[in-house]
């Protein structure tokens, strides 16, 4: 299944082309990724790509959960980069996690050694290989979604990052609202579920 395909109607390899729609607002998070993300975003315009890494704490979360319930929803999208949630916090927002031509482990350095989470994230205690296939400093090495704390999404999450690992060290209540999503995705054509794609045993 190519979710972005399924989520944009065209190719990854087209990515410019949603990004460029007039539905999105850009944001490059040099410092503080919620609160950039909180300042961009206004009535007209729900929709945020990012370009590049966001490690959205507590603060940052404080700033968008204020902001998605006065819009009545956002939908965030992280491109080519590491993305962490920290915090107990509802997020009324559909978040899409999009990496096409990023690896998070760069001439032997890990994305995650300049952010506040390199001594949890880098942690070989955290890495539990479980079919022999891959060492831990090999999976660490291929985590680019870390989330952690308590966290209840009223949108969800689309991790659309292949080949790499989104870890999850929290709890998480993932009862998702279907009015939100199908209105955040309503610009980009209405989700299909595709016959024998899914089985809930």
């Amino acid at each position: 299944m190519d979710l972005f395909k399924e989520t944009f109607g065209v190719a990854r390899d087209d990515w410019m082309s949603v990004r460029s729609r007039s539905e999105f607002v850009e944001v490059d998070p040099t410092d503080g990724c919620g609160k950039k993300i909180a300042e961009a975003v206004k009535e007209d315009k729900r929709h945020v790509w990012v370009n590049g890494s966001c490690i959205l704490d507590s603060y940052g979360l404080n700033l968008l959960q204020d902001k998605a319930s006065s819009l009545k929803g956002l939908f965030i999208l992280v491109h080519n980069g590491i993305f962490s949630f920290n915090g107990a916090k509802e997020l009324n927002a559909l978040v899409y996690h999009f990496n096409n031509d990023y690896n998070p482990f760069i001439g032997g350095v890990n994305a995650w050694s300049s952010t506040d989470l390199d001594t949890t994230v880098l942690s070989d205690d955290m890495y539990k290989p479980t079919e022999g296939r891959l060492t831990a400093t090999e999976i660490q090495n291929k985590v680019v979604f870390y989330m952690y704390g308590s966290f209840l999404p009223s949108g969800g999450f689309i991790l659309d990052t292949p080949e790499y690992v989104s870890y999850f060290n929290a709890s998480g209540n993932f009862s998702f609202d279907g009015e939100l999503i199908t209105d955040l995705l309503a610009p980009f054509g209405k989700p299909r579920w595709q016959q024998g794609s899914w089985h809930d045993f």
